[in-house]
């Protein structure tokens, strides 16, 4: 149940009230009462009133455990929630004691509800996953991650946001703990699908197709849609990788189309040259490149590929934000430098941002989130927004795929310069 702020103090007086009600009536130590404290618990946490939260939550895990013993996805669950109370509360060490006796509980009572108890474990395990990577257990806080993910891979009928948050914790394990090797990340592909997914050719994507390029001879026209841009701002054509490019002065200059493409996984190509490190941006460093915003006023960015400093250092960058504001975020590993083209490609297959730069993939970041699109334009050299970075530089040749390139293809659209294809 849950509750606007104005209805928060009526709903913890109705609760209050209920319980009194049932102990009178039924019985201090009942179910009806263990499911009224965990739904005031739930209230009390929502007013930040946590130490009685916490109360509350004892109580009910208390009764639980006296009405049915060890085991049971009830007390299981009212476990998991203690721990999560009390993590909230920074007391690490009780939160872990918590969701260690969550699981121990759950695992005893499988037999009883299977279905139940396995979706209970699933929470649990990956809550005590990134408790334990916080403490830096890192070995013990990636197998209970792998398990966590292992399960909703064996329940595909679960709410997909908690799937997605469960695969999520393991890869900031594995990132956590350097382990990202080849081996590491297979593990982290194939519980991140689940068995419906993956068919007898181990589902090879589909081939990716070009949605929209746009050739920038001293124009936004699209060369194969009809998503063509406005120059806005006192843009210059100038030489290209072929033929003319645009050049942005840094200050006032993008390009918008309106109708921009929204394709669920995609591929973005650009070649880019920067004139200076510096333009009028509100980040020092930040420059977009090609923008797209999410539904969202804050962390917009449904997808951008940027240059940006990062802790001193130029870098280019892809960064996605799902609608529900999860963040991920590529840096190139070569230091940028003005008055050289780069061949940027980032791609995403519904799991992976991934990002190349001149036909090589410089790193990937785990986002098991739809791509998210808002109302407002597709943008070249700007985002459109108060929080702004302006290109001071030169774009050529940018294109937008259905789909996510191969490394080999990414690799040939740089060999074959100046197609865009």
């Amino acid at each position: 149940m849950s509750f606007g702020r104005t209805n928060l103090l009526q709903a913890e007086s109705y609760y209050r009230q209920t319980l009194q009600y049932q102990r009178k009536l039924i019985g201090p130590q009942s179910a009806e009462v263990a499911a009224t404290l965990r739904g005031l618990s739930a209230v009390l946490c929502a007013e930040d009133k946590l130490p009685e939260a916490e109360a509350a939550q004892r109580e009910a895990v208390a009764i639980d455990r006296r009405l049915n013993g060890a085991g049971g996805a009830d007390l299981g669950a009212s476990l998991g929630t203690l721990g999560l109370l009390l993590q909230r509360e920074g007391k690490s060490s009780e939160a872990e004691a918590a969701f260690r006796q969550a699981l121990d509980d759950l695992r005893a009572g499988a037999a009883k509800e299977p279905a139940r108890v396995s979706s209970e474990l699933g929470v649990v395990l990956h809550h005590l996953a990134m408790l334990r990577a916080d403490q830096n257990a890192l070995a013990e806080a990636r197998s209970l991650a792998e398990e966590a993910a292992s399960l909703y891979r064996r329940h595909p009928e679960w709410p997909p946001a908690e799937r997605s948050h469960a695969i999520s914790v393991l890869w900031s394990v594995l990132k956590k703990s350097h382990a990202t090797d080849k081996k590491s990340l297979a593990t982290l592909e194939s519980l991140s699908r689940s068995p419906s997914e993956v068919g007898e050719e181990g589902n090879i994507p589909a081939r990716a197709s070009l949605l929209c390029l746009w050739k920038l001879d001293g124009n936004a026209l699209d060369s194969v849609g009809t998503n063509n841009g406005a120059l806005v701002g006192p843009i210059s054509a100038t030489a290209g990788v072929a033929g003319q490019a645009l050049r942005f002065n840094g200050t006032n200059t993008s390009v918008q189309i309106a109708n921009g493409p929204a394709p669920r996984n995609f591929s973005i190509a650009v070649w880019a040259r920067f004139d200076s490190m510096t333009s009028r941006s509100t980040w020092a460093g930040l420059q977009y490149i090609v923008f797209r915003k999410n539904s969202r006023d804050a962390n917009f960015e449904g997808f951008s590929l940027a240059k940006k400093k990062v802790e001193g250092v130029e870098r280019l960058s892809f960064e996605m934000t799902s609608k529900d504001g999860y963040n991920s975020i590529v840096f190139s590993t070569n230091t940028v430098a003005p008055g050289v083209f780069y061949h940027l490609v980032a791609t995403f297959d519904g799991r992976w941002a991934r990002l190349y730069v001149n036909g090589v993939e410089h790193g990937a970041d785990y986002h098991p989130y739809p791509a998210d699109y808002g109302p407002r334009p597709l943008f070249f050299g700007a985002s459109g927004e108060l929080y702004e970075g302006r290109l001071a530089g030169t774009l050529d040749e940018i294109s937008i795929y259905d789909g996510a390139l191969s490394a080999q293809q990414v690799n040939a659209l740089y060999e074959k310069a100046g197609t865009g294809r």
